[in-house]
């Protein structure tokens, strides 16, 4: 006969055991869902806000890069309230098919939002390629077609690949890849025809072209961070477990967890809530009503600044000596003669 022993736990590794349990348990969730709510309550008043702060300026860019602006920001509004709402429902237990239909509409806005932003930057490639025709230009068939793809996309995706995370997955970080390298084809293709515009080309093609940078400045910081956002998320949800929603077995196996969720969490929060004034900073219409509304309410008034004045292009680039300068003024002199 064998006899068997088994080695009691230590005092330690029982004390670490109920502390993670404890930090997993569900009074901290609800502390967890609380903040969520606030936090998520903001980004959706914000977002909307920012809406209908966009459709009062519509007239500010070319149609169709405010249509795939503006729906773009319908989609965060959207998230956010849905999140907002299933947060309340699971705090409150609500009824689970609202819940579930919530949940399925909020996948459907998630898987949308990679697909349209490639399609805004498809339309600003086309009005980079065609600066001196596009202005006037509506190829608003060509963009119901690009919608209808990127509904069959959700589709697919959703009756696909809901329930297998891995593919998920690549499918974001592809899109997030076919999205850095249009955003980089687009600054330095932008930059380039500047510079070369200066000299060469006609004051009307220049304008359309500073118009076209405009709005990229407005919309490239935007994108930039949703798009590191979606990378960082589905890096984390590879490599460390961590996603979006709070998983409590996760939580009890894995020690580092509960830490991870809880910077991610306020990392996408920050982030959301930087996202909206961004395109406040870089919209020269709206960075001016707000620094109007804001001496106006604080009673400061504009700072007169005095020195040299230094000319900029549109990229925000110095024009740097007398002599570059003075090129300048002759360019555009020639230019209307």
């Amino acid at each position: 006969m064998i006899l068997t022993t088994t080695v009691p736990p230590k005092i330690e590794e029982i004390v670490e055991v109920e502390k993670v349990e404890a930090m997993c348990s569900p009074n901290f969730q609800k502390f967890l869902n609380v903040y969520s709510v606030v936090a998520l309550g903001a980004c959706s008043v914000l977002y909307s806000a920012l809406t209908i702060v966009l459709l009062n300026h519509s007239k500010s860019f070319h149609p169709l890069f405010t249509v795939s602006f503006t729906i773009f920001v319908v989609t965060y509004a959207l998230s956010n309230i849905l999140a907002f709402l299933e947060t309340v429902l699971i705090m409150f237990e609500g009824p689970e098919n609202v819940f579930n239909i919530m949940d399925f509409i909020y996948t459907c806005v998630s898987f949308y939002m990679q697909p349209l932003v490639v399609l805004s930057l498809l339309e600003r490639i086309l009005a980079t390629a065609r600066v001196s025709t596009y202005e006037n230009s509506r190829h608003w068939i060509a963009y119901a077609c690009g919608q209808i793809i990127c509904v069959v996309f959700v589709y697919f995706e959703y009756t696909e690949f809901s329930g297998i995370s891995e593919i998920r997955q690549y499918i974001t970080l592809t899109l997030s890849t076919v999205i850095t390298l249009c955003l980089l084809a687009l600054l330095w293709i932008n930059s380039r025809l500047t510079v070369l515009a200066m000299a060469k080309e006609n004051l009307t093609t220049r304008y359309q072209l500073a118009e076209n940078i405009k709005a990229l400045r407005t919309y490239i910081p935007f994108i930039a961070i949703d798009n590191i956002v979606s990378v960082t998320f589905g890096l984390s949800n590879k490599f460390l477990n961590v996603d979006y929603i709070f998983d409590e077995e996760t939580c009890l196996k894995q020690p580092s967890y509960l830490t991870l969720f809880f910077i991610f969490r306020t990392y996408i929060i920050l982030a959301q809530l930087v996202m909206p004034a961004t395109v406040v900073w870089y919209h020269e219409t709206l960075r001016a009503k707000f620094f109007a509304i804001f001496r106006k309410i604080s009673g400061v008034a504009p700072a007169v600044v005095l020195g040299t004045v230094k000319i900029r292009n549109v990229l925000g680039k110095e024009i740097a000596t007398s002599v570059s300068q003075n090129d300048y003024f002759n360019q555009l002199q020639n230019q209307w003669h």
